[in-house]
């Protein structure tokens, strides 16, 4: 990888992980399309997003726990709900990467575009159901499979799934932040040992690096933006997940 190659993809590691950090979703979502306009190989940029996002997580997440945007300690709520997505998750996800190899590319997309644009729409109209652990069970399920197919896909479906359940947007988005590590490296090691190798160092090290400088930042822009808009910053968050899905299904006829 050329110098200056490498450097772009560091710096959108670090501003898609700022958007992730802060909103619960985007890093994969954004960064698989952006990967490929570059010329990366799709087979790559799965594994390199797992493992970047991976740290991400795992330093967002903490992260969001230390500034008070989500409580394991007093919060039952919040406890179930990362129970739930890192234990079926890690089930979700390696249902997705091995379904990877057998659908099309076009049906993978399709269906997740769908998917998130109906959470997007739920969010903004501001339908919200009762709360339940089948919900989350629900949720949980449809956001590791969608990680696993494409290595995006999973944070509108969980931070939005957790949303339109009743959970608050603060919450929703450090607890899909954190869950999402244990995830992320749960897919990438099936991803290795499935194909029998590791993706190539310079582009795992360029995300690795960029996804590690921001997750904080974008913890307390999270805290900032939910204190000053309110209800607001839900149906923002609404919006980008709207668009995300928007912008997957534009990817089936782009690509």
């Amino acid at each position: 990888m050329e110098i200056l190659t490498f450097i772009i993809v560091v710096a959108l590691a670090f501003i898609y992980e700022i958007i992730d950090s802060a909103t619960g979703q985007g890093y994969g979502t954004l960064s698989t399309p952006t990967l490929l306009l570059i010329g990366f190989n799709v087979v790559y940029i799965v594994p390199c997003i797992l493992i970047s996002q991976a740290i991400g997580g795992f330093i967002g997440g903490i992260a969001h726990h230390r500034i008070g945007n989500y409580d394991l300690r007093n919060n039952h709520i919040d406890r179930t709900n990362i129970i739930m997505l890192v234990m079926i998750g890690i089930i979700g996800i390696f249902v997705g990467i091995y379904a990877l190899s057998k659908l099309p590319s076009i049906i993978i997309n399709a269906y997740i575009g769908i998917l998130i644009i109906i959470i997007g729409i739920i969010i903004v109209i501001g339908i919200k159901f009762t709360y339940s652990k089948i919900k989350m069970f629900i949720v949980s399920i449809l956001a590791c499979f969608n990680k696993g197919l494409t290595g995006g896909g999973y944070g509108p479906l969980a931070t939005g799934g957790q949303v339109v359940t009743g959970c608050g947007i603060r919450n929703a988005v450090g607890i899909t932040t954190i869950a999402e590590a244990p995830i992320c490296v749960t897919g990438f090691t099936i991803w290795c040992i499935l194909n029998h190798q590791i993706p190539p160092i310079d582009l795992l090290i360029a995300t690795c690096t960029g996804a590690a400088l921001s997750p904080v930042l974008g913890a307390k822009l999270t805290k900032s933006a939910s204190e000053i808009l309110g209800n607001k910053f839900t149906k923002i968050v609404g919006v980008i997940i709207l668009i995300l899905g928007v912008f997957t299904i534009y990817k089936i006829f782009k690509y």
